[in-house]
């Protein structure tokens, strides 16, 4: 802690005051700022950091000048992989009614070894019967090991029902040892009540030893 005080009248006034905190590795988890006001400290500003699962979790608090006491603001989550790429984005705000965190946004991403995008996930909006999450938008993507797509999945809606994404467009495809695409598989739509896609087109290749193509069957 360390506070300053200026000389007024023949007496010690306070000026501002930081508050501090650290973890058993001497790391710093907690800051906070006051001013004097009439004739006692009143909180300016406050945040905690910590982490979970190496996740960081940041809060920041708001005054209370009735009470004099701090109370929870905003939250923040955050974390990143080796290479700096965005794995977890998440921001809440605190409902003094309630007395709980609402979720603002969450943006979660995940890549394979090799830094390719395998999964976003976007949720901009709040249920506040459930206190939970609804999703906007997730994208999926799966490779072979030459790096070319074998699997496309997009999700654009949300079923407020059973709380699981909505699909919008899923594209499939295989290839031979040449390299050669031997299938493409396309659904464009989904049936609400199996939760599942519904396909749209497919195409099925098959190619010589010279790699010229000797047939190609389609189904829609």
């Amino acid at each position: 802690m360390r506070a300053y005080y200026s000389w007024n009248s023949g007496s010690w006034v306070g000026s501002n005051k930081y508050e501090y905190a650290y973890d058993a590795n001497g790391d710093q988890i907690m800051e906070a700022y006051y001013s004097w006001s009439s004739g006692k400290w009143e909180g300016n500003w406050k945040y905690t950091e910590e982490y979970n699962n190496d996740i960081k979790i940041t809060i920041d608090y708001a005054w209370d000048a009735v009470k004099s006491q701090w109370q929870n603001d905003k939250k923040y989550e955050y974390a990143e992989d080796d290479n700096g790429n965005i794995l977890h984005d998440v921001y809440y705000v605190w409902n003094s009614t309630t007395n709980k965190w609402e979720g603002n946004y969450k943006e979660l991403y995940t890549y394979n070894s090799k830094g390719w995008i395998l999964l976003e996930e976007y949720y901009y909006d709040w249920n506040d019967t459930t206190d939970t999450w609804i999703g906007y938008e997730k994208k999926v993507w799966a490779y072979n090991d030459n790096g070319k797509y074998i699997l496309y999945e997009h999700y654009n809606a949300w079923n407020y029902t059973i709380n699981k994404w909505i699909g919008n467009d899923k594209q499939v495809w295989a290839y031979d040892d040449n390299g050669n695409e031997t299938l493409w598989e396309h659904y464009n739509a989904w049936n609400d009540t199996a939760n599942t896609w519904i396909g749209n087109y497919k195409e099925v290749s098959a190619y010589g030893s010279d790699n010229n193509p000797l047939s190609v069957e389609s189904y829609n």
